[in-house]
């Protein structure tokens, strides 16, 4: 599979599986290969198993995983760090230690 292109991933579980919609608006179906004595996977086991292909595969072929340029992705770090840190000045120290030791880094 090609995972450079936009990708809706659909997992359903053992007992139910996925909708017939779901499978109909498809335009792919695939597999998570199992071996040894297991009768399923968990399907939060079975998405990440695809999310990593996905990714590994997605940076094979890109060089990256995303597509956002360097700069936007310092922005949504910034901001994810601003929403789940407990302090905000904690951050922006952080950053401005790791900004300082990269610019001695460069001397």
């Amino acid at each position: 599979m090609d995972w450079s292109h936009p990708t809706a991933i659909v997992v359903g579980n053992e007992t139910m599986g996925i909708s017939d919609v779901a499978l109909k608006l498809s335009d792919m179906h695939c597999s998570v290969p199992m071996k040894g004595m297991v009768d399923s996977f968990n399907v939060s086991v079975a998405a990440g198993i695809l999310m990593h292909h996905a990714v590994y595969d997605r940076v094979s072929r890109l060089g990256q995983n995303g597509d956002l340029t360097p700069e936007e992705n310092r922005i949504l770090l910034a901001e994810f760090y601003l929403r789940h840190r407990e302090s905000t000045a904690t951050v922006i120290h952080e950053y401005a230690k790791r900004k300082a030791n990269n610019l001695v880094a460069k001397l």
